[in-house]
């Protein structure tokens, strides 16, 4: 499949070479009407110490494939879109991807509803942003990934424990998805393979203000997780 240059930029999976500053990054996602898009939260949200950022735009890329996806369908659907993007060069940078029929049969959220994907990457750690449609329900979320075996957190935004014993009992699942916390107010999922870069994060995102800009450093392209 050969989609026009534009659509590549729109959908990206990491556009921007090493050393290219984060403030390229606005020009390529504010919309017509010059206000912030759905890129610029996602990185804005992301650790300080970030260095390098994966970018899947899960919805872009279902209307692209045309692919009329939602939370009943089947794991096989699924398995196809997810081989469809793969063969367009389009998800490369994603830590879902082969986690993805796991995660539509058991987690209650998978690349088939969810909205974008950033993976950022520093020296304190790995932690993925998921941006949640607003046909997932995040309580049902919680009683998927409690019914699978994570640990309640004792507040509504603390860390969900998973750990990888837990995730080896489950078959394909990323090790980034070991440890979750969803912020409900801006409906995004985190995830890290450690518990203290989540902790670390979601601390840092208590009360933050996302109109205060880009986080500062550059931005480049990554290896695709496993």
């Amino acid at each position: 499949m050969s989609l026009p240059r534009h659509r590549l930029i729109a959908i990206g999976v990491a556009l921007l070479l090493i050393a290219v500053v984060a403030v390229v990054w606005v020009l390529l996602s504010r919309d017509a009407e010059g206000d912030a898009g759905r890129l610029e939260t996602a990185v804005a949200m992301a650790p300080e110490d970030t260095a390098r950022f994966g970018w899947t735009d899960w919805s872009g890329l279902r209307e692209e494939l045309e692919a009329e996806l939602s939370a009943s369908s089947s794991t096989a659907d699924v398995a196809r879109f997810l081989d469809a993007g793969f063969e367009a060069d389009l998800t490369s940078t994603s830590a879902l991807g082969a986690s993805a029929p796991i995660l539509q049969e058991r987690y209650g959220f998978s690349p088939a509803t969810v909205d974008w994907e950033l993976f950022a990457q520093g020296e304190s750690g790995a932690v993925v942003l998921i941006g949640v449609s607003d046909s997932v329900d995040l309580d049902e979320v919680e009683d998927a990934i409690a019914e699978i075996g994570y640990q309640q957190p004792t507040g509504t935004d603390g860390v969900w424990v998973g750990g990888p014993d837990l995730l080896a009992t489950l078959g394909t699942v990323s090790q980034e998805l070991a440890y979750l916390t969803i912020d409900h107010d801006r409906r995004v999922l985190a995830a890290s393979d450690e518990a203290a870069t989540l902790e670390s994060w979601r601390d840092g995102q208590r009360g933050a203000d996302l109109d205060d800009g880009l986080v500062e450093g550059e931005v480049g392209l990554i290896d695709r997780p496993h």
